[in-house]
């Protein structure tokens, strides 16, 4: 009976917090293909920003290429998908989206060397 739950939910204890995760419930939805990227800083003043991001699943991981079409600064990347989260590094950012039923992905994101965080939307081009 242990060795089910521990194998149903994936479960695991972490500093107090219990994780879970759904490792072992079956595949996750594929969210590959070309987004529509705005976003913005929460910790500035400054302007949003604009741009396409195109995700590509390989094996385990999707591979994550965007491009701000403001600045032109393009960014790479690798992410996962569980439940309904898909979790990516891209550059210097760690960006964490939540899969909504439409394909929308809704993110918050956090700079690796500075303070800056924020709020970025992808949204599937058709």
């Amino acid at each position: 009976m242990q060795h089910t739950v521990s194998k149903l939910c994936g479960a695991l204890i972490f500093g107090g917090a219990i994780l879970v995760t759904a490792g072992a419930l079956g595949a996750e939805r594929d969210i590959s293909g070309d987004y529509a990227m705005k976003g913005k800083s929460l910790n500035s003043t400054g302007p949003g920003y604009a741009g396409n991001c195109t995700l590509k699943h390989d094996d385990k991981v999707y591979k994550v290429n965007c491009v701000n079409t403001g600045s032109g600064d393009k960014y790479v990347g690798k992410g996962i998908v569980r439940d309904q989260l898909f979790s990516l590094y891209l550059g210097e950012y760690l960006v964490v989206y939540r899969i909504e039923a439409d394909g929308t992905l809704n993110g918050n994101w956090a700079h690796s060397s500075s303070d800056d965080y924020g709020e970025e939307i992808l949204t599937p081009k058709k």
